[in-house]
């Protein structure tokens, strides 16, 4: 995903009527979060992140994926949730998504195996679509197959540390997305080593009271000596239906063990115009860790 973007999610009814537990259970199990990032810097050609959280469950396992599929020149975002039945060990889910488009309809079907060892887990997404516009059906299958990588992280105790030239990192942040399932963070580090990207999903309260749900991607931040790294960004999107400006902050560290560190988000929602403010947003500061993935 290009920068200075964002990306808006459904809502959280959506999705948590989806995936459940047990209301047995005490406490929230540990989540495993990351996905795919491929590189530091916006794609020439489609190259699809994925974005995907994880939670054993006892004899069941949670999930929550965001991806996209391209169809033609154009792109979808496409949202995925379940919970399963495994052995401890593998784990299988499929589903449909369904979804109105302009000047038609998506339908998407995906796949998500793989395996649990440890704190990691490692699989693939496999995901296609057709679009039907105008009567005629478009195949949308770019990129169908995409491995992915969830850690659990908990926080970092390592002295700080540089990282390692194209180094891949993954966890959560301590915001629940759905269900008590914390959302996923991804690092990409440069192949100098000298400057790492990262990719993380957030919500903020409005003054109205609703809560909209974001996935952003922070552009890449310089490695300083030390290994620390911040972002603070200033940037607009106008959508169909309003103006929005965003100010995204990121910073975090690296360490011996991995990275940790803060982000926020603040929006300002205005008409589509931009000449009349209809409310303010925070996500207040949230904290997160990460692990190596690879």
């Amino acid at each position: 995903m290009p920068g200075r973007s964002m990306r808006v999610l459904a809502t959280a009814t959506m999705l948590s009527a989806v995936v459940m537990v047990d209301g047995a259970a005490a406490q929230s199990p540990p989540t495993l979060g990351g996905g795919r990032l491929p590189s530091t810097k916006p794609a020439k050609h489609y190259r699809p992140t994925v974005n995907i959280s994880m939670q054993p469950r006892g004899d069941k396992i949670a999930m929550l994926f965001d991806t996209s599929v391209r169809c033609g020149r154009d792109g979808f975002d496409i949202l995925g949730a379940g919970q399963v039945a495994w052995d401890g060990t593998h784990f299988s889910f499929a589903g449909t998504n369904r979804q109105s488009v302009a000047g038609g309809r998506l339908t998407s079907r995906w796949t998500v195996t793989g395996q649990l060892s440890g704190d990691t887990a490692r699989g693939t997404l496999h995901i296609v679509g057709v679009r039907r516009r105008s009567g005629r059906l478009h195949k949308c299958a770019r990129k169908p197959n995409r491995p992915f990588t969830v850690r659990a992280a908990g926080p970092r105790s390592g002295a700080p540390a540089k990282p390692a030239p194209n180094a891949f990192y993954a966890g959560t942040t301590n915001y629940e997305l759905y269900d008590r399932m914390q959302a996923p963070l991804m690092l990409r580090v440069s192949k100098d080593a000298r400057k790492v990207a990262a990719q993380w999903t957030i919500a903020e309260r409005c003054g109205s009271g609703r809560r909209d749900e974001f996935v952003n991607f922070t552009p890449p931040m310089k490695v300083r000596p030390d290994g620390s790294f911040s972002r603070k960004e200033h940037f607009s999107v106008q959508y169909s239906d309003a103006l929005i400006r965003y100010r995204p902050t990121f910073t975090g560290r690296f360490t011996a063990d991995g990275a940790s560190g803060t982000l926020r988000l603040r929006t300002r929602i205005y008409n589509r115009r931009g000449t009349k403010l209809i409310t303010r947003c925070d996500s207040d500061v949230r904290v997160w860790n990460v692990a190596p993935g690879s």
